[in-house]
């Protein structure tokens, strides 16, 4: 047969012996097409006549099922012989072994677009490209060259797996907040929760917080900051963890030897501070770049790293998916995102601002002091959509130190509301006392 093309130096014989096999099997066996046509598109054959036969089988089967009288029919405007289907049908073994011919095609079709992508990026340098674009298209492309296969099973399949479960943190982690715990149940793996708030409410303090009790209860989690920079997050969890405000800190570090004793205790609640965090798998990284891409990738390689139970992102709106329209652009942010916590199967908490500007109001019509509502989420809708969670942060009018925080959207249950004092000297929040 003709028509292989150009390509990597890596293809070989058996690779178009892989894909003829996969178009033998489903001439032989038409019930094999469901399986192949769910693991396969056009565009992974790297012969022209193995596209052909395979678009060919997809012009057939929108009306019957596949017939090599009708597939050859279907041919006649191609370059494919009218002998070509029969040939295929006298090499194929097994008609058995279509779905492992598929997934090898599918296989081979990545490792090509990984290839490609290789050789652009390398062009792409010596032209001179921003080295922030490259890294960027790097990202995207490598995203895109990945195409996860999708699996079908029968729907006793993920019913036994729920019913054999030996812990509920197979399905769920404990959040270590109470009042949060009391109504979500913990939090869900593979979901995204979203913390919206004002500036300056501590919406970055409770992100980190979370992730501090994921730590306290032995797990590993992970804090993304696109805002804050390492030593800014250090100097917070110092100050959490020591009971020392941000000029205490300072005044221990720069004005005496760290760690030596001093009237007030400062330095031994350092130190105890200090080994308290050693003993955490709390990890940290601040993000070069604003790309959603990028910052994906960042997070992949912390989670398998790491092997993270939990992951923060600080915040969205600072993240870009280079669209050139804003709400498209956050769109495909926060789509991304979900897809994030899905693959990574971990729950995903990402911080959200709100409108500066809030004019909510009750039934009765009067405004409701600092109170913002999931229409208040700055930049678009999507946030709400494509989170499984949203919580919503206030002040409370008359205590300062008070916060507010509403579940407003829970996909997987009843919504409400909690409270938590803040400790903003600190950056500590703490229940209420019962």
């Amino acid at each position: 047969m003709q028509g292989q093309g150009d390509g990597p130096a890596w293809e070989t014989e058996a690779h178009q012996l892989c894909e003829e096999a996969v178009l033998g099997a489903c001439l032989i066996d038409p019930s094999q097409w469901v399986v192949v046509a769910g693991l396969l598109r056009a565009e992974d054959f790297h012969y022209r006549h193995c596209r052909d036969i395979f678009q060919a089988m997809e012009i057939v089967t929108q009306r019957t099922e596949i017939d090599i009288v009708l597939v050859t029919a279907a041919l006649r405007s191609t370059e494919v012989s009218p002998m070509a289907l029969a040939d295929l049908v006298d090499r194929t073994p097994w008609a058995s072994n279509a779905e492992s011919y598929a997934k090898e095609v599918a296989a081979m079709a990545e490792r090509r677009r990984i290839d490609s992508t290789g050789r652009i990026l390398v062009s792409e340098a010596r032209q001179g490209m921003p080295p922030g674009d490259i890294v960027d298209d790097a990202v995207s492309a490598l995203q895109a060259a990945r195409r996860d296969l999708p699996v079908f099973k029968p729907i006793m399949d993920p019913i036994n797996q729920f019913l054999s479960m030996q812990s509920v943190e197979d399905l769920s982690i404990p959040s270590g907040t109470p009042g949060l715990d009391k109504i979500l149940g913990g939090y869900r793996r593979g979901s995204l929760y979203t913390i919206a708030a004002t500036t300056s409410v501590g919406k970055s303090a409770l992100m980190l917080e979370q992730s501090i009790r994921q730590c306290e209860a032995g797990r590993s989690a992970g804090f993304i900051s696109l805002e804050l920079t390492e030593l800014e997050l250090a100097e917070r969890v110092l100050s959490r963890f020591s009971r020392l405000s941000t000029q205490e800190l300072l005044g221990i570090v720069a004005l005496q030897p760290p760690l030596m004793p001093d009237a007030n205790g400062a330095d031994d609640r350092l130190s105890d501070a200090i080994f308290e965090i050693s003993k955490m798998k709390l990890h940290i990284a601040v993000s070069p770049t604003n790309s959603v891409q990028a910052v994906g990738a960042l997070a992949e390689r912390m989670a398998d790293e790491c092997k993270l139970a939990f992951l923060c992102i600080d915040y969205v709106q600072l993240l870009t998916a280079g669209k050139s329209n804003q709400v498209e652009d956050l769109t495909a942010v926060t789509r991304m995102l979900k897809g994030l916590a899905v693959r990574l199967d971990i729950p995903v908490m990402i911080g959200a601002q709100v409108n500066r500007q809030i004019d909510a109001r009750n039934h009765q019509g009067n405004k409701i002091f600092g109170r913002p509502q999931l229409s208040h989420l700055r930049g678009s809708g999507s946030i709400e959509q494509d989170s499984d969670v949203v919580l919503i942060m206030w002040r409370d009018e008359n205590d300062a130190n008070l916060r507010h925080i509403e579940v407003a959207k829970n996909r997987q249950g009843p919504t409400g509301q909690f409270d938590l004092q803040f400790v903003q000297k600190f950056g500590h929040f703490m229940e209420m006392p019962s």
